[in-house]
């Protein structure tokens, strides 16, 4: 199957030219086949919603099979002796069962709290269908009933923060169980996971990497760890916060790190020896977000006292203290020379400041915004900011556990609000067409941006790390680059067994 559309038919035992089949409507997202020879069925799937099943001998008059999917069918699967086939949805997070051999629906299995990424059928005696998504679990089900569902839980990894270097060639990731990641940005590639050593209780709040990318910082409970990327090894561990650390900053050239922590303060230190430098106050609140200008001069704080403080970060100077946001500020940002500030905040808005003289330059907000801005990030020159917004809550759910037995209470993070990312222009204070970024409703956790403002980088609550480009030939249209998982089940595979790859 192929996004032209269409579905190929090959003789694996000839080098005849395969016969073709046209009967989707979009890209043709996954196929499979069951039996052999004349008796082969061939069940495709496609982002036009369709299942469609196919003789295997002339591929001719093929059954439109009725689906239930109000969504692109992400993947098919069918049985070895092709009595059953199962689909699968993006957005609706179901498996649909359908009994092929008289041609109706079978039973519609949920459970799923994010998209699907893995579907097959097992045989061998069990009749189970097997599902694997970007929720961390794999479930399992018998084919003969709706009831009864057992599933294995990877840790729920979702991406806690992301950066980027200046120069849009390294991205950092940091996963919920206290493991950081970088990505070289033009192929996706992992380049090297490193390890908070000692490992400290609570997740990673934050990441920063200097514009080389060849310093990256993380905030953990209370302490801040330093990492050479070049060799992935530890450079310093950071400890003077009374309380957990929520934000770092790297200056450009990755001598100067900033932390902001929930002790109301914001500690300055050098990157080379590892020692504190100042200690900002002022903060009413915990410090929620912190940035740094280029050459680490210039800082900017958000707080849950609702204001923004703009510091010179030389003398430990207050600048001015910014009082215009009616609910707690949580991401802030500021462009490569410390003239421009932004800052999100719960009240649903995204305002600009002059770093110089503390005025307001504009007020950026969607009338249709349901939820805070979770996250921003702005270009070197300050002219375009990217922005996310969400909420989150956490739901008991219960299923039995791996081996069929007893009720389990699983902790399941569902995500409300924008679920998608949103462009601005910082001088004419409007949003800018966003329709390229497709985040597959999930919520968007963080955003960073590359300094020339061609690369954006997205972790999202569906466990996924997203990264686009922008098209030069095309204004305001940007290209899908990479998504992976962080550390999830992402296939499944069987005929007469079962197994998942994790990557």
């Amino acid at each position: 199957g192929s996004w032209d559309r269409t579905v190929r038919l090959w003789d694996a035992r000839d080098e005849k030219r395969p016969s073709t089949v046209c009967t989707h409507e979009a890209e043709v997202s996954s196929v499979a086949v069951s039996g052999s020879g004349d008796g082969a069925l061939i069940v495709s799937g496609g982002r036009d919603g369709k299942v469609c099943l196919w003789n295997g001998q002339s591929g001719s008059s093929p059954h439109l099979l009725e689906s239930a999917h109000t969504c692109e069918v992400t993947k098919v699967a069918i049985l070895a002796d092709g009595k059953f086939a199962a689909s699968s949805g993006s957005w609706d997070m179901a498996v649909q069962l359908y009994d092929v051999q008289n041609k109706r629906l079978g039973p519609r299995f949920k459970g799923h709290t994010c998209e699907i990424t893995g579907l097959a059928i097992i045989s061998s005696d069990c009749n189970l269908v097997a599902s694997c998504g970007w929720d961390a679990t794999v479930r399992l089900r018998e084919i003969s009933s709706e009831a009864g569902e057992c599933f294995l839980s990877n840790n729920n990894n979702s991406p806690t923060s992301v950066a980027l270097s200046a120069d849009g060639k390294v991205a950092v990731s940091s996963n919920s169980d206290r493991r950081v990641c970088l990505r070289h940005v033009e192929t996706g590639v992992a380049g090297m996971e490193l390890e908070l050593s000692p490992v400290p209780e609570g997740k990673i709040s934050s990441v920063a990497v200097s514009a080389d990318g060849k310093l990256v910082a993380a905030g953990c409970a209370r302490i801040v760890q330093l990492w050479n990327a070049a060799d992935g090894n530890r450079k310093h561990t950071l400890t003077g916060h009374a309380d957990d650390v929520e934000s770092v900053a790297v200056s450009g050239d990755g001598k100067r790190v900033v932390s902001g922590s929930k002790d109301k303060t914001l500690r300055v230190w050098d990157a080379d020896t590892g020692r504190i430098r100042l200690v900002l106050r002022g903060h009413r609140g915990a410090v929620t977000s912190v940035a740094l200008s280029a050459d680490g001069k210039v800082a900017v704080s958000g707080s849950e006292d609702r204001t923004v403080r703009l510091w010179d970060v030389e003398s430990g100077v207050t600048k001015f203290v910014l009082r215009e946001h009616t609910d707690s500020v949580t991401c802030v940002g500021i462009s490569a020379d410390g003239k421009r500030a932004a800052s999100g905040s719960r009240d649903k808005t995204i305002r600009l400041w002059d770093a110089d003289t503390g005025a307001l330059l504009q007020l950026l907000q969607n009338q249709n915004l349901s939820c805070e801005i979770s996250s921003l990030a702005m270009s070197a020159d300050g002219k375009l900011l990217v922005s996310s917004g969400s909420s989150i809550e956490r739901v008991p759910q219960w299923a039995a556990d791996e081996k069929g037995n007893g009720n389990v209470g699983w902790d399941v993070v569902k995500s409300r609000g924008d679920r998608t990312l949103r462009l601005w222009d910082v001088e004419q204070g409007e949003e800018l067409d966003s329709s390229s970024f497709d985040v597959r409703g999930s919520a968007v956790r963080s955003v960073a941006l590359s300094s020339d403002g061609s690369t954006i980088l997205a972790g999202c609550l569906d466990h996924t790390v997203r990264a686009w480009k922008k098209r030069e030939s095309m204004p305001n249209a940007w290209s899908t680059m990479w998504a992976f998982p962080t550390s999830l089940c992402t296939e499944l595979a069987g005929a007469t067994g079962w197994e998942a790859a994790t990557g």
